[in-house]
This record gives structure tokens, sequence and C-alpha cells, in this order.
């Protein structure tokens, strides 16, 4: 009723909109009386190579929801043989007929885009184009970042580096006036030489170069 001010609960019609408060936002959600179900709370020895990123998406749970029950947990300061207790929400009711099989989670997370930042404009052939993003974790010797540069719709090329950053070169300049945007985004892959994706792909963002 405070969501809907002037509805007449005796004169509800066919087709009326109402706005429906989610909880947590203020409003007051009347759930049937019924027993609840149990969180599942488990704990994870932190393995090398993991991350709080990496152990969330494991489990399909928050960098949050691991704040919640570790409090003071770093994610900088991650250390092998760390003990962690998480939530794993309650248990899934069981499937009554044979559940299709679920793709195996990346053993890393997205990269996440830090600069150039959205739709910013660069000048002349000299600028200096970083493009930068943050680290999933400590790569492996056949692991690097795959960055996908698109001029417009037209794919560019793609480029392996081990750092957090790749400098576009001069010769991709295409002159003064050009208004077609630039597209980038990023992923971690790892041999074969083809290269098996590791991680999920990136957001893309976009630049002009004129």
């Amino acid at each position: 009723m405070q969501a809907n001010p002037g509805l007449d609960p005796r004169r509800l019609q066919i087709g009326q909109e109402l706005l429906i408060p989610a909880p947590g936002m203020g409003g007051e959600m009347v759930l049937p009386s019924e027993p609840r179900a149990e969180s599942r709370v488990i704990t994870h020895t932190v393995q090398e190579r993991e991350t709080l990123l990496g152990i969330a998406a494991k489990y399909g749970i928050t960098l949050n929801d691991i704040y919640a029950l570790n409090p003071g947990v770093s994610p900088q300061f991650l250390q092998v043989g760390q003990v962690l207790r998480l939530d794993l929400g309650p248990p899934t009711p069981t499937p009554t007929s044979t559940p299709l099989p679920t793709a195996t989670p990346f053993p890393y997370p997205a990269p996440v885009l830090l600069w150039p930042r959205e739709e910013e404009e660069f000048q002349g052939s000299e600028a200096h184009i970083l493009l930068q993003w943050t680290s999933v974790g400590i790569l492996q010797e056949d692991e690097w970042y795959e960055v996908q540069l698109f001029r417009g719709e037209k794919e560019i090329g793609t480029w392996r580096t081990k750092a957090q950053g790749w400098r576009i070169p001069s010769e991709l300049y295409s002159g003064p006036g050009d208004s077609l945007p630039f597209r980038w985004d990023v992923v971690v892959k790892r041999s074969p030489p083809e290269g098996q994706p590791v991680s999920p792909l990136s957001v893309s963002r976009r630049f002009f170069w004129r």
C-alpha cells in the first residue's frame, strides 16, 4: 500500500500495474509460514594461485559474502593454507528430471578495464595510449592476457602480454578527423597454441583517436 498511493484493495482491476518493493529496499515482504531452509556454511582452504575473486566465482557467491563470515580477510594478503568460512545459501532442491550439464567455472575472473575511460579522445599520432586492466592473479608460464582491438566493426588484431597493460603502436593511427571509434577488450588464455580461454571476456570499452 505504501508503494502504491491511492490503491483501493476492494477495487483491484485486471491489467492494473502495481509496484512491489524488493527485499532490502525498504519494503516488507510477507512469506508463507513455512520452515526456513538453513544456509550451508562450509570451509575452504586457500590453495596456491587462488584469489578471493576466483574463490567467490568458484562457489557462486560474492566478495561481500566472504567478508561477512571472515572479518579482516584481505585480498592483498591472502595466504596459502588460510581457512575461509563460506555461506553457500540454502541447499538446492533435488530436481525431478535430469539436469542439463553446466559449464565449469573459469579459474580466473574477467579482467576489469581501467583506462582509457569510456569514449576517451586522443589527438595525433604521438598520443600515448596505454590500455590498462586489473590483474586476475599470478599467471602460469603458459598463460597470458590477450588484448583484442577493433576499429568500428572490423577487428584490427590480437596481442598477447603478461603485463596488465599494452601500449597501442603509433602505426595504427589512421589520420586526423577519423570519426570511427576503437573498441577493445581483454581475456586470459592458456596454451595450446590456439589459446584456450581461462577467464570470461571483459566488458568492452571505446575510445577515439583523431
